[in-house]
């Protein structure tokens, strides 16, 4: 993903485009990359379950630049180590700071309860 498959958010600045899709990186309809737990998909915009989950914040880290695939980011990562007893999503914004996240937090139509945030902020 480059400069030119992003969007402008209010107050946000630059997110991720929605839908995008390849072989390394795909988001959902919000722009928030995805996260496996063996063979589920999960994501921060589309999750619906009613269950606590675990919510990863951050940058270009969390949302797993360098990353090769969706399959090999933090929360994909957490998730394997969870023994899918818990679910970790990827909330993370390339060249975010902790403002950004949490006007991005309380700007999107959350459908769940976080249990456990994790500000993660490595860049």
């Amino acid at each position: 993903m480059d400069r030119a498959h992003t969007r402008w958010l209010p107050f946000v600045m630059y997110f991720h485009q929605k839908n995008y899709q390849s072989d390394v990186v795909n988001t959902d309809g919000h722009g928030f990359r995805f996260s496996y737990q063996s063979d589920a998909r999960y994501s921060a915009g589309t999750f619906q379950e009613n269950v606590p989950v675990n919510l990863l914040v951050g940058s270009s880290t969390v949302f797993g630049v360098g990353a090769s695939s969706d399959r090999h980011t933090l929360s994909s990562y957490l998730n394997e180590l969870s023994d899918n007893k818990t679910i970790w999503l990827n909330f993370g914004g390339r060249g975010f700071n902790s403002t950004q996240e949490l006007i991005l937090f309380y700007s999107i139509d959350i459908n769940f309860q976080p249990l456990t945030i994790l500000l993660f902020q490595w860049d």
